[in-house]
């Protein structure tokens, strides 16, 4: 006969004890995403929106390789890709602004009687709107803006010659098509993060120093447009802009504002001149964007040459 091994239950109550509990499976999520490359790069990058809890994050993509990924200061998870091989026709769209100066000459024989006026953009003062077509980009602009500023007068012979400066500030979105580089980024990850997580190191680059005089009379309003050329991502960019406080004194800080943009003033000094802000706007992967950001106005409060100088870190 044989025997029956017999165990007693407080024992085996013990070994329910003593046994470590098996944790729970982390749950896998996975996205995916098509995006494009820029017409003068073959990278492109993503900014995924990924929960605070997200770990063990792998990412792939289905031609070229991943460049890099990691986390933004923002909380969002980028991307970058490059070297792909599959090639597509995308239409590309950038919004643009632009100044045109006309000068207008009115000619006043030595009686000071007026003679003749001429301009020196199409002999004509009637340009509404404006055809651009530079680096493959076309569209037609609009005027939104002008200002008047007196030029210089000067002696023809007998006669006298005053010069009128317009300065039309024109601005639309532009498109052409190119060739770009499709990617399709698979980012697969879990809920085993702990966060906060740390960014990935990145220097913003730095746009170089422009400079630009202005002749003003006292009294007169002066607007200074602002630009950025290029810009992928306004992300951590700082701009500033230093005037002559014995020549200007800031009137609007934000005269104009490019649509979509929001800018944040962090700080004005009035006695060296120095304004500081930064930029807020969504540039679509893969994209660069270039126009005036914004136009700041000013009031002159002394005749003369007036300078103004931007620095973008």
């Amino acid at each position: 006969m044989k025997k029956l091994l017999t165990i007693p239950i407080a024992l085996l109550l013990l070994f329910a004890i003593l046994l470590p509990s098996l944790p729970a499976s982390a749950t896998t999520t996975q996205l995916q995403q098509t995006i494009y490359s820029s017409d003068v790069s073959n990278e492109a990058y993503k900014d995924f929106l990924l929960p605070g809890n997200a770990g063990n994050i792998s990412v792939s993509v289905d031609t070229g390789f991943v460049l890099s990924h990691g986390w933004n200061a923002n909380g969002t998870y980028r991307v970058r890709v490059g070297g792909g091989t599959n090639q597509t026709t995308n239409t590309l769209y950038r919004d643009i602004d632009v100044e045109h100066i006309n000068i207008r000459t009115q000619t006043y024989n030595s009686s000071g009687v007026l003679i003749s006026t001429t301009y020196s953009w199409d002999n004509s003062d009637n340009h509404p709107t404006v055809a651009y077509n530079q680096n493959g980009y076309t569209g037609t602009l609009t005027k939104w803006l002008f200002t008047t500023a007196t030029g210089v007068t000067y002696q023809s012979g007998n006669n006298t010659c005053k010069e009128t400066i317009y300065t039309g500030f024109y601005k639309g979105q532009v498109s052409k098509q190119s060739t770009v580089h499709s990617y399709t980024i698979t980012i697969t990850y879990d809920d085993s993060g702990t966060g906060p997580h740390t960014p990935t190191p990145s220097t913003p680059p730095t746009t170089p120093i422009t400079s630009q005089e202005y002749i003003v009379t006292t009294g007169e309003a002066v607007y200074v447009p602002i630009r950025a050329v290029n810009v992928v991502d306004f992300t951590g960019k700082v701009f500033t802009v230093t005037y002559e406080p014995a020549k200007l004194t800031l009137a609007d800080a934000q005269y104009y504002t490019a649509a979509g943009v929001a800018i944040t003033v962090t700080s004005h000094n009035t006695t060296t001149g120095v304004i500081t802000f930064t930029c807020d706007k969504s540039i679509p992967s893969g994209q660069t964007w270039t126009g005036v950001v914004v136009i700041m106005e000013f009031t002159a409060v002394a005749s003369g040459t007036a300078t103004v100088t931007v620095a973008v870190s």
